[in-house]
C-alpha cells in the first residue's frame, strides 16, 4: 500500500504540473480538467484515510492558514456568487482546492524522500519547458517577444522554478556545477527572450540567493568563484538591457506606469501597466472592505477584459480584510520560520538560502501576477514548509542522542 500510494502521489504531482502543455499540445481534450479534478479528490481521500502523518500535516501552522483561506474563499464565493465565465466547479476544485492539495502532497512526499521529490519536480518543470517551447514563436505584434498563445506568461514563470529546483539539487550536491550553469543559463535565456520582467526578476532573486549561500570570506577560492559569477551576471544583465526586448520593456516600465498612475504614490510607477489594477483595486476594496467582491469577480464587476494582475490586490479587492489576513498569516508564518531557521541552523544555510530565494521570488511575482490558482507556486511552498519541519525533526533527534 505504501509504494502504491507514493506512486499515486508522484503521478498526481507530475500530471498536475505538466497538465497545461499536455492538455493543450498533446491531449487536446478535457479543457475543464475533469481528470485532474477526479485525481485531486482521490489523492486527498486516499492519503487522509491511510496515514496519520498526512493528517498531522493538515494541522501544521502554514497549512492551517492556507486551508482556512481555501474554506473562507469557497464559502465567501457561495454567498456572494461567482460572476466569471468559469463555473463554481472550476473555481472551487481547479483554482482553489487543487493548489492546496498539491502543497500538502508535496509536503508529505518531501518529508519521506526529499531527494526523490525534488528530482521529480525538476523533471516536471523541465518537461513543461520542453513541451512549451514546441508551441512558442516570436510575436511581431507584441514587440518581438517569444510567446505562446496556449501557455502565455506561465511558460517563463514555470521556468523560474526550474531554476529553483536546479539550484536546490546543486546545493544538495545531487548535480554538478557544470550541469547547473548550463540549465540556469538556458532557463534565463528563454525567460529573457519572452520579455517577462517578473519572471526575470524572480529568477535572478533565486540565483543571487544561491550565490550568497556559497560566500565564504575565509576562502579565497570561493570569493574568486563568486566574483566571477557576479561579473558574468553583471555583463549579461548589461547586454540584456542594451540589446533585448526585455531591456526595452524594463526601461519603459516607469513611463508606462506614470501614464496609468492617478495617485500621488510615485513608487507605483515601477509596476508599469499593472499600476491600473492597484488604483482600481484599492477603490473596490474601500467599497467592499470586509469580504471583497468575491474571488474571480473583478472582470464581471468592472467590465475589464483582464483579471487582476497582482496577488496582493486580488486578496484586498476580491477577498477583503478576512481573506487578506489569512493570506498574510500564511506568508508571514513561512517567512518568519525561514528566518529563524537561517539563524538557528547555520550548518544548513546553503539550502536555506535557496529556500529563501524561492519564497522571495513568489512574493516578488505577486506584485504583478495572481498566484493562488497555480499549483507550481504551492509545490514550492510544500517543499519549503516540509524542509523547515525536517530540520526541526533532525535537530531534535540529534539532541536526543547526545
Amino acid at each position: 500500500m505504501y509504494k502504491i500510494k507514493t506512486k499515486l502521489n508522484y503521478f498526481y504531482i507530475f500530471l498536475v504540473l505538466i497538465w497545461a502543455p499536455l492538455q493543450t499540445i498533446i491531449l487536446k481534450f478535457d479543457g475543464r480538467g475533469r481528470v485532474v479534478t477526479f485525481l485531486t479528490i482521490l489523492v486527498l481521500i486516499v492519503n487522509f484515510f491511510s496515514d496519520n502523518k498526512f493528517r498531522k500535516i493538515l494541522f501544521s501552522v502554514p497549512v492551517i492558514f492556507w486551508g482556512l483561506w481555501v474554506v473562507y474563499s469557497v464559502i465567501n464565493s457561495l454567498f456572494i456568487g461567482i460572476y466569471s465565465a468559469d463555473t463554481l466547479f472550476v473555481v472551487f476544485i481547479m483554482n482553489i482546492i487543487k493548489p492546496f492539495v498539491v502543497m500538502v502532497i508535496v509536503y508529505y512526499e518531501f518529508s519521506k524522500n526529499s531527494s526523490g521529490l525534488i528530482k521529480l519536480l525538476t523533471i516536471c518543470l523541465g518537461l513543461y519547458t520542453l513541451m512549451g517551447l514546441t508551441v512558442v514563436g516570436f510575436d511581431i505584434n507584441n514587440e518581438g517577444r517569444l510567446s505562446s498563445v496556449e501557455l502565455g506568461n506561465q511558460l517563463p514563470l514555470n521556468i523560474v522554478f526550474l531554476i529553483f529546483f536546479v539550484c536546490l539539487r546543486f546545493s544538495g550536491k545531487e548535480i554538478n556545477f557544470t550541469k547547473t550553469i548550463l540549465l540556469v543559463v538556458f532557463s534565463l535565456l528563454i525567460i529573457s527572450l519572452s520579455g517577462t520582467r517578473k519572471a526575470f526578476g524572480a529568477g535572478m532573486l533565486i540565483i543571487v540567493s544561491t550565490l550568497i549561500s556559497y560566500i565564504n570570506f575565509k576562502s579565497v577560492k570561493t570569493i574568486i568563484a563568486v566574483l566571477l559569477c557576479v561579473i558574468l551576471l553583471f555583463f549579461g544583465y548589461k547586454y540584456m538591457m542594451d540589446n533585448t526586448v526585455m531591456g526595452d520593456r524594463m526601461a519603459e516600465s516607469s513611463e508606462v506606469g506614470e501614464k496609468y498612475n492617478t495617485s500621488n504614490i510615485k513608487a507605483l510607477n515601477m509596476l508599469g501597466d499593472r499600476t491600473y489594477f492597484y488604483i482600481l483595486g484599492w477603490e473596490i476594496f474601500k467599497e467592499n472592505p470586509q469580504t471583497g467582491i468575491g474571488l474571480e469577480n473583478y472582470r464581471a464587476k468592472t467590465g475589464s477584459l483582464y483579471r487582476i494582475h497582482s496577488e496582493y490586490i486580488v486578496q484586498l479587492a476580491e477577498c477583503g480584510i478576512i481573506g487578506s489576513i489569512l493570506f498574510l498569516l500564511f506568508y508571514l508564518s513561512i517567512g518568519s520560520k525561514l528566518y529563524k531557521h537561517w539563524r538557528w541552523y547555520p550548518q544548513k544555510r546553503n539550502i536555506t538560502w535557496v529556500m529563501i530565494g524561492g519564497f522571495v521570488a513568489i512574493a516578488f511575482i505577486n506584485f504583478t501576477a495572481w498566484t493562488y490558482s497555480f499549483p507550481v507556486y504551492f509545490a514550492v511552498f510544500g517543499v519549503i514548509i516540509s524542509y523547515i519541519k525536517q530540520i526541526i525533526n533532525t535537530s531534535d533527534e540529534n539532541s536526543n542522542t547526545r
